[in-house]
């Protein structure tokens, strides 16, 4: 009986042929790679994540979530310059910008509470219900609802600066998991707890392989794409990651 071979795959966004036609500002988010000859065209039975090694370079605030809509007479729209940002420093961004439409607004951080307060000198509404597109609501700790206030309002919930709980490594191989059944543009998925934070590398060796079983051919050319916990494609500002996966040849 002849043993099945299993070979270890070293990918790294630093040998990619370039982004994706659906992605061509986010370099290292999604990406394609060339396989080589002794490898592509096997026919595998399953799928192991061995390691990854990923910057953990993204913003907390992008442009997806920047934008704070208020009424103090009139509607208006205020935007936070993207960058990562520590709740202290957004709390201060967030100030700055409302009193750059207007003024005396203050905006401050409870390191108790881990609640953001925006405090105006008169009635107001934040229009977060209205204005549901890029808004920073979730971020912030507040709802998606229109919601009108004296002269202070304080979040809901805690700030959330931790973009994502872990990161999606969705190299396209064809086979399906539960996890990406419903997103039939994702194949394979490992997910990978982000424990680090902004600015850090996060190395990851699960004590136990995740495996995915099937029986798939490797392609010549390997579609392999970074996705958060929502679904959306990382951008790591163009830094480089890797990962190295294992799989039984039949």
């Amino acid at each position: 009986m002849i043993k099945p071979k299993r070979h270890n795959l070293f990918i790294t966004s630093l040998q990619r042929n370039g982004a994706k036609a659906y992605n061509t500002t986010n370099e290292t988010g999604s990406f394609s790679v060339n396989l080589a000859a002794q490898i592509n065209s096997k026919k595998v039975k399953d799928i192991r994540l061995i390691s990854a090694q990923i910057p953990v370079s993204n913003y907390n605030v992008t442009s997806s979530n920047n934008i704070v809509p208020i009424n103090d007479g009139s509607n208006k729209t205020v935007t936070i310059t993207p960058g990562s940002y520590t709740a202290i420093q957004l709390a201060l961004a967030i100030q700055t910008a409302l009193n750059s439409s207007s003024s005396g607004w203050t905006c401050t951080y409870n390191a108790n509470t881990y609640k953001i307060t925006i405090s105006g000198t008169a009635t107001f509404v934040l229009r977060f219900g209205t204005v549901t597109t890029n808004s920073i609501a979730r971020t912030i700790g507040f709802s998606n609802t229109d919601i009108t206030f004296g002269s202070a309002a304080t979040g809901e919930s805690a700030v959330k600066l931790n973009f994502s709980n872990y990161f999606i490594v969705c190299p396209e191989l064809g086979f399906t998991t539960e996890l990406v059944a419903s997103n039939s543009s994702l194949a394979v998925a490992f997910v990978i707890p982000i424990d680090k934070n902004t600015g850090d590398i996060l190395n990851y060796m699960p004590d136990e392989q995740q495996q995915i079983n099937g029986s798939k051919l490797i392609p010549n050319e390997l579609n392999i794409s970074l996705f958060s916990d929502n679904f959306t494609l990382v951008d790591l500002n163009n830094a480089d990651w890797s990962f190295v996966i294992s799989f039984e040849e039949i």
